[in-house]
């Protein structure tokens, strides 16, 4: 397999923006691919929701209370969802990194290539990914702000991790020390992420609402 590009730089704001419109139109489906997993667990326990949501809605008297093995049943099945959703989406982004940071680098890896670094590092990289939770997690506690500096300069140890080699807890403070004298550069990008992901997510919510009003319920089925 084709070894990572080897050490990380920072890149100002007009080569973020021309490496992610260029690879995305030359390698749409490699950067979209990856995630597929993800979505189809999204929508399957999106339809779940639903379901049960439904079935509660119209027949709420036909709903016995659930047992304490229910509970505990649909405790463990929710856990086991959470890490397997994690789990591809840690792939997912870690197929995307070897894909974006490879080709930066001049030597691009396949789809097959990247997805297969990322599954071998997949261990590693969910003790990246719990660390920053953890250390996002109590900053955040810590009066908000302490959790949002850290967001910021741990957000590229999943990056370091797989694109350098390092280990979990080397990958951290290496991020750091990569945004250490870039941090406002990277507080503004990831400002610009927040913002985008917020409009996205909100055309988003109004489609889905839109969606709602076509297929309103005309009260038929309702006791």
């Amino acid at each position: 397999m084709t070894t990572g590009p080897g050490h990380l730089r920072p890149r100002n704001l007009p080569e973020i923006l021309d490496g992610a419109v260029r690879h995305y139109r030359s390698r749409f489906l490699s950067f979209v691919v990856p995630f597929v997993p993800m979505a189809l667990l999204d929508i399957v326990a999106a339809v779940g929701v639903a379901s049960f949501a439904v079935a509660l809605f119209r027949t709420p008297e036909y709903i016995p209370e659930p047992s304490l093995t229910e509970i505990g049943t649909w405790t463990l099945f929710g856990g086991l969802f959470v890490i397997v959703r994690g789990a591809a989406f840690l792939l997912g982004a870690g197929t995307t990194i070897y894909l974006a940071g490879t080709e930066l680098a001049g030597k691009p890896m396949t789809l097959t290539e990247s997805w297969d670094g990322a599954r071998r590092r997949i261990w590693p990289l969910m003790g990246v990914g719990i660390m920053y939770s953890l250390a996002v997690g109590a900053g955040t506690l810590l009066f908000l702000l302490p959790g949002m500096y850290l967001a910021v300069v741990l957000a590229f140890a999943a990056h370091v991790l797989l694109l350098e080699g390092a280990g979990v807890f080397p990958s951290l403070g290496r991020s750091r020390d990569l945004v250490a004298d870039h941090f406002w550069r990277a507080v503004g990008m990831w400002v610009f992420i927040i913002v985008v992901n917020t409009a996205l997510g909100t055309l988003s919510n109004v489609l889905s609402e839109a969606g709602n009003f076509f297929l309103e319920d005309d009260g038929s089925g309702m006791a």
